[in-house]
């Protein structure tokens, strides 16, 4: 969990500084290392043609499950950070099927909420935080 959460912990980060090119330059650069410290670890620890870390989806990967879909939503607030698009350049194709497995596991579908509604979240926290 600690390695995974490090790279998807950030959302707000991101969208925090995402007029400010320096700092957003810095925050893309620990989200791509993070991103492929992950495909790494996914390399040497997945099981079999699962995605998931242990063969299943575990707790941890539920834990992280709405810092997944908040990185869906993120090219709503910064266009030019696409996590989806990241993984495919740089070729973290475990990391990909991860994301993917994620967002498409039935209990994630079930007990989330439209990319509509957690935009709309965010941009209250945001709000707020302004």
């Amino acid at each position: 969990f600690e390695l995974f959460a490090p790279a998807f912990d950030n959302v707000f980060t991101i969208i925090k500084h995402r007029d400010d090119e320096v700092a957003l330059a810095e925050d893309l650069a620990f989200l791509r290392a993070k991103l492929s410290a992950l495909e790494l670890f996914l390399s040497t620890h997945g099981e079999g043609d699962s995605p998931f870390l242990l063969g299943d989806f575990s707790f941890g990967e539920a834990a992280l499950a709405s810092f997944v879909f908040g990185y869906s939503v993120l090219p709503h607030f910064v266009p030019q950070v696409d996590v989806r698009a990241m993984c495919e350049e740089a070729g973290l194709s475990l990391v990909l099927a991860w994301y993917d497995a994620v967002l498409a596991r039935p209990s994630v579908v079930a007990s989330g909420r439209t990319a509509e509604e957690v935009i709309t979240t965010i941009e209250a926290i945001l709000a707020h935080m302004s």
